[in-house]
């Protein structure tokens, strides 16, 4: 307290304040005094001037002042595109400056972080945090940032330039000049009042800052004037002497003045909260008030982003503590109510020109913040309005959940209030007082027996009004639970709507997917995927999930077709792909120019127009040759390409390592380099002129069609009326290792006027043979390219043909009437036709591997590819023009189309991504048996072998001749038997054939073909194999022994699951079908061939049946890697799930679908882990089941076109591999799988 002396009160009052004053403007220029030597220039005021210097200085912080006068900006001087015109007011956070912006002439103000302040100190970093948070709000009562910079090492942003003042220098002068309203029997301020409006009116705005120094001490820091963030701010005391430019009216106009600030300040601090930005420092000081009266919020520099836990964001205080919540004087969690509290604190200020609480020292306020009730502002003046006064206590209230929810709920109250509506706000109760007292002080025992008796007495005297109010509380719970009920079932609708949205979009994005797959779109792949990804991100159930699995399954074994970068050879008639892939060789629309070009980056490496004469028909040289580049002599023009109507060659063709090229007017060929493109020599063909040439790639067999005469006339131009020459057609065919004359002339026929080349020619990939036909005739003719002699009698094609193509392995292709037809050329076998899209098909060509067809038709019609084996499109292609010719790349990958645009068209043939699949095998594939290193070995009904490493194509295998195991060798056969296929602990292929088996079971005959191997089963990384031969079961050590055999007799005891077992199996050669093994081999699962199932234990060398009772009719099994589940189909298509250790059904695998009900099971694998079961359906599907969760597949594998007979993982369980009755093999990448369907979320 401080202590007063006998000089009467106001006069000394008055002393203090005058002194005060003086001190502050000392400060404010950058020169504080000591407070001591200051205090002795006023020995009257002694030890209360001395507390009020030491208040001061512990709140103002002078110690590293920014606001010296060294720090000023004198007017004129320019900072980024600004000129200081003067100087409007100074605060905690910089300066403000009246400037305008030279480039546009505008008025701003212009606030300046002082040059004290380090690049990385905690000033600037709120001082940007300040611009930054104002800029992002665009709202009518925030004060607009229109731009922020640095520059010589100053911090500065621009604002409107506000013709106002803040409310604390309205308050100020309020309090000086006059009362609340006019005639008040208040009167003016007391002396008293003048004495805080010296001590704390001076310094309105208290900036508490835990972080705001430089050596991170918490400091009291005054701010002259207030924290000015706005325009028209005066700091100075000159200054603060003028009045404000807004005279706020008297009388009942103010209280409606002050709640249209209210109303205004709030609905702008919502607009903040609705973006996250808490304010924290709302007071007098930071609204401004222009000349019309209007209210602007400014100085965000405390204000916290709820989602930027930065700079502003911490457990220190922070604010002013006369407007600070009581949240905030406990450095609790704060949200928009904090800026409620102190916006009700600001109105309280100016209804009752006095603040909510005064204290002598900080901690003395802050307590009074936490712990005690506002009082009334009517208490002050009867006048104020009893709504209003209660709207800003209720703004007041020291709990969070007693203000209003938000800023915009007190924004509507003031609305309602200047509307003379009912307002929302109720005044608490005396009960309701005296409760919140007793909850903020718990602890004082004879206060609480005090506040329970006045509570008594108020009780009492006030039943009636209690029971009331408790009516009325009642009704307001009633319709709130009404109206919560109501909002929860608009919830619940608009959840079930939700949902409802969400299956409708998860069901369409499938049903598009679908769609997109049975296109014929290239990129389908890409573009199914993405739909299914946006199907799974919408949640969907476990059985929509398998469905989108299974389609994304689809859509990874899809060959898919992509559009390329085109090659810019501009119009051209013929394409061809070098051997190795990496060249293009184009020849332009004209026949006059060839160029070569880099497949990889798409650049053209060489050009060659011919311009030279026809060379005279003399043999070639025997080495390369250049020619002299000269035009026509006759003419003075390049010679043209010939003019022959008809026929579809390309004029190049590419053989080995070079290119031949026709010659314009088909006076020659020209041989280039395919490396290079330079050209080789010429090629004269003895007066003929050459329309079309044909090669294959790695061949040294040139087919020509060439156009000849029977006198030396030449060729007459149609035009000539002379008698015409007779002119033949010949196919060629030469020896590009010995040029000169033919080897053979396949066919000639006489030609009509005007000439019409209407060959057909096609080479198959490996050279060696030969097709010609005619354009709209019926035969094809084949023949042998060593020595052109036919190849059997012609092909009846039964239509006029259009196209003719030859593929590997004696496939022949051609198109007429309306369809594709082929044939195997071998057998002479006609296969099944295909019907394109197009009509009327002119171009044919197979890719090497003959797995893809391409075809084009008329102009416009674009390119078709497909799959002869399925007989399905892969793709339709658009090309705009007519195509001239394609061409596919030495690996199948790319094809290239030739038209007369500006550009050459290309796609790439993308293979599946997750699925390999091995075809050409002579018969059905019996066994299959992966080794440690992922190698797959494949045996066949016929004793074939064939290997598949995934390291190398995907897609080809190699052929295993085996050795006959030793001791075998009088009666081995091999190749005509089913073999058993197994890996060793050596990782060794080890081929058991059943003639090396010795063996005495009855009715055996020895060398009679079997079609399928004999069951076996290793155990001990295969050291031991059981093997089923005949009704005994032989045991094999491998190779540790190879010629020992020991042999197991079966008992003939009624098997388990049997109810009516038949005998006839007992005497058959090979009662078994199938065989399993416990790890340990002293067990052994069997099914015989009349489907039962049969459970051995072994003991000492004999073999005794376990009394198991299972379901019978079994068709399949499997044992998990542990051995602890056994796996059996059955005929039915259900899966047991059989616990090994009791013999009883564990699990019964439902069926996915009715599809599936009634198809025996043809086949069973567990992964190497046991946790995933396979099983190879009838359809030939395979459904991948988890054994953690077996109440629904996981996924299925679509691939074979006829019933799955084996399955087979992978030691690491990266590969399944299947055979089918289709003679394919399946092996799928189940580790590529996982990670397409993780990338789409489909994983599992």
């Amino acid at each position: 307290m401080v202590r007063r002396t006998e000089t009467d009160p106001i006069d000394r009052d008055e002393q203090l304040g005058e002194a005060v004053e003086a001190y502050l403007a000392l400060a404010e220029e950058g020169s504080p005094p000591d407070p001591e030597a200051f205090a002795a220039r006023y020995p009257d005021l002694g030890e209360d001037l001395q507390a009020a210097l030491e208040g001061l200085a512990l709140i103002r912080g002078l110690v590293g002042e920014p606001s010296g006068p060294g720090n000023r900006l004198e007017s004129g001087r320019r900072i980024a595109g600004y000129r200081i015109v003067r100087e409007l007011g100074r605060g905690g956070m910089g300066t403000v400056y009246e400037a305008v912006h030279v480039g546009l002439d505008r008025p701003v103000a212009l606030k300046v972080l002082g040059t004290h302040a380090t690049p990385d100190s905690t000033g600037r970093r709120r001082f940007l945090n300040e611009a930054r948070t104002a800029a992002g709000l665009h709202h009518t009562h925030i004060v607009p940032v229109f731009d922020v910079g640095q520059v010589g090492g100053l911090c500065y942003y621009a604002m409107q330039r506000i013709e106002g003042s803040g409310l604390d220098q309205v308050l100020r002068h309020l309090r000086r000049d006059r009362s609340i309203a006019a005639g008040s029997s208040t009167g003016g301020t007391t002396p008293a009042s003048r004495t805080r409006l010296a001590t704390a009116g001076g310094t309105p705005g208290l900036a508490l800052q835990g972080q705001g120094t430089e050596n991170d001490t918490v400091t009291w820091m005054g701010q002259t004037g207030g924290d000015l963030s706005g325009a028209g701010r005066a700091l100075g005391r000159d200054r603060d002497d003028e009045p404000p430019p807004y005279d706020p009216p008297v009388g009942s106009a103010y209280y409606r003045w002050v709640a249209e600030v209210g109303r205004e300040a709030a609905e702008a601090l919502s607009h903040a909260h609705r973006r996250g930005i808490i304010h924290r420092d709302v007071k007098p000081s930071n609204l401004l008030v222009d000349a019309r009266g209007i209210v602007w919020v400014a100085d965000f520099g405390l204000a916290r982003r709820l989602a930027d836990p930065g700079l502003t964001h911490h457990d220190s205080l922070l604010g002013t503590p006369r407007y600070m919540s009581p949240e905030q004087a406990r450095t609790g969690p704060i949200d928009g109510r904090t800026d409620v509290y102190s916006l009700g604190a600001t109105l309280y200020e100016l209804l009752t020109l006095r603040p909510p609480f005064e204290g002598q020292t900080a901690a003395e306020l802050v307590e009074q913040i936490r712990d005690r009730a506002p009082a009334s502002p009517r208490q002050f003046d009867r006048r104020i309005p009893r709504d209003l006064e209660t709207i800003v206590l209720k703004a007041l209230a020291k709990r969070p959940a007693d203000r209003y929810a938000s800023a915009l709920d007190l924004a509507e109250d003031l609305e309602r209030f200047l509307n003379l509506e009912p307002v929302r706000a109720r005044r608490i109760s005396p009960l309701g007082r005296a409760w919140r007292y007793a909850r903020r002080h718990p602890g004082g025992t004879t206060i609480a027996t005090v506040a329970a008796a006045t509570v008594l007495a108020v009780v009492t005297t006030a039943y009636v009004r209690i029971v009331h109010d408790r009516d009325q509380a009642r009704d307001a719970r009633r319709r709130a639970e009404i109206a919560n009920s109501k909002t929860l079932s608009a919830m619940r609708e608009e959840q079930a709507a939700n949902r409802k949205l969400q299956v409708e979009m998860r069901e369409r994005y499938l049903s598009e997917a679908t769609v997109v797959r049975h296109s014929n779109l290239p990129n389908r792949r890409a573009t199914g995927l993405g739909l299914l990804s946006r199907a799974a991100a919408l949640e969907p159930d476990p059985e929509l999930k398998v469905k989108l699995r299974n389609e994304a399954v689809e859509f990874l074994v899809l060959r898919d077709v992509e559009a390329r970068p085109e090659f810019a050879t501009g119009a051209t008639r013929g394409i061809a792909f070098g051997p190795e892939g990496v060249r293009l060789a184009a020849l332009s629309a004209n026949g006059e120019e060839f160029s070569l070009w880099n497949v990889a980056n798409r650049t053209r490496l060489e050009r060659h127009r011919f311009n030279t004469p026809m060379a005279e028909p003399t043999s070639p040289p025997a080495a390369a040759t250049t020619t002299t580049t000269t035009t026509n002599t006759t003419t003075g023009r390049p010679a043209g390409p010939p003019r022959f109507r008809g026929g579809h060659s390309a004029g190049l063709a590419v053989a080995g390592d070079c290119v031949i090229v026709i010659l314009p007017e088909g006076k020659g060929l020209r041989l280039f380099d395919l490396t290079t493109g330079t050209p080789i020599r010429d090629w004269a063909t003895d007066g003929r002129r050459v329309l079309s040439l044909f090669a294959a790639p790695g061949g040294h067999r040139l087919v020509t069609t060439e156009l000849a005469t029977t006198d030396d006339n030449g060729i007459r131009d149609n035009s000539s009326r002379g008698d015409m020459p007779r002119m033949e057609f010949q196919i060629r065919l030469y020896d590009l290792n010995a040029i000169g004359q033919p080897i053979a002339t396949l066919a000639r026929w006489k030609a009509s006027f005007p000439p019409r080349d209407d060959s057909l020619i096609a080479i198959a990939p490996d050279g060696e043979t030969i097709a010609t036909a005619r354009s709209r005739e019926t035969t094809v003719s084949l023949w042998s390219a060593e020595d052109g002699l036919a190849l059997g009698e012609p092909f009846e094609a039964q239509a006029e043909l259009t196209a003719l193509a030859l593929g590997p392995d004696g496939l022949l292709s051609v198109a007429g009437g309306g369809q594709i037809r082929f044939w195997e050329i071998a057998s002479r076998t006609p296969l099944p036709p295909l019907t394109p899209f197009q009509s009327y098909i002119r171009q044919l060509r197979f890719n090497p591997n003959g797995t893809l067809l391409a075809a084009a038709g008329a102009q416009g019609s674009g390119v078709e590819i497909w799959d002869p084996a399925s007989h399905t499109a892969l793709a339709v292609l658009t090309v705009p023009n007519q195509v001239e010719d394609l061409a596919f790349s030495a690996d199948g990958r790319t094809l290239a189309a030739a038209s007369s645009t500006a550009s050459t068209s290309v796609w790439a043939i993308v293979d599946p991504v997750v699925r390999s699949q091995i075809s050409g095998f002579d018969t059905l594939p019996t066994s299959l048996a992966f080794g440690a290193d992922q190698r797959l070995a494949m045996g066949t009904a016929k004793g074939t072998i064939r290997v598949w490493n995934p390291g190398h194509c995907p897609s080809t295998t190699q052929q295993v001749i085996a050795e006959p195991p030793p001791g075998a060798a009088a009666n081995y056969v091999q190749g005509d038997r089913a073999t058993t296929l197994v890996f060793n602990e050596q990782d060794h292929l080890i081929a058991i054939e059943p003639d090396a088996i010795p063996t005495r079971h009855r009715g055996s005959r020895r060398g009679q073909p079997r079609m399928f191997p004999s069951p076996v089963a290793s155990i001990a990384r295969g050291q031991t194999h059981f093997v089923a031969s005949g009704h005994q079961i032989m045991v094999w050590n491998g190779p540790t022994e190879p010629q020992r055999w020991s042999s197991l007799e079966i008992p003939r005891s009624k098997p388990a699951g049997s109810a009516a077992n038949s005998e006839r199996s007992r005497w058959e050669p090979d009662p078994w079908r199938q065989l399993a093994a416990s790890p340990t081999g002293d067990r052994l699962y069997l099914l015989d061939n009349d489907s039962n199932f049969h459970a051995v234990a072994l003991d000492g060398g004999r073999a005794r049946n376990l009394p198991w009772q299972l379901p019978g009719d079994a068709n399949r099994l499997s044992l998990s890697p542990d051995g602890q589940t056994l796996a059996i189909g059955d005929k039915a298509g259900n899966v047991l799930l059989v616990d090994t250790a009791r013999g009883t059904v564990r699990t019964r695998l439902l069926l996915p679908s009715s599809e599936s009900e009634g198809q025996p099971v043809w086949s069973l694998a567990f992964s190497p882990d046991g946790r995933e079961l396979a099983v190879g359906l009838q359809q030939g599907h395979i459904d991948l089941w988890s054994l953690d969760n077996p109440t629904a597949p996981l996924l299925r594998l679509i691939g074979h076109r006829g019933l799955v007979s084996i399955l087979a993982y992978d030691p690491q369980g990266r590969f399944l591999a299947s055979a089918g009755s289709d003679k394919l093999v399946d092996i799928w990448d189940l580790s590529r799988v996982r990670t397409e369907f993780t990338r789409i979320g489909l994983n599992w």
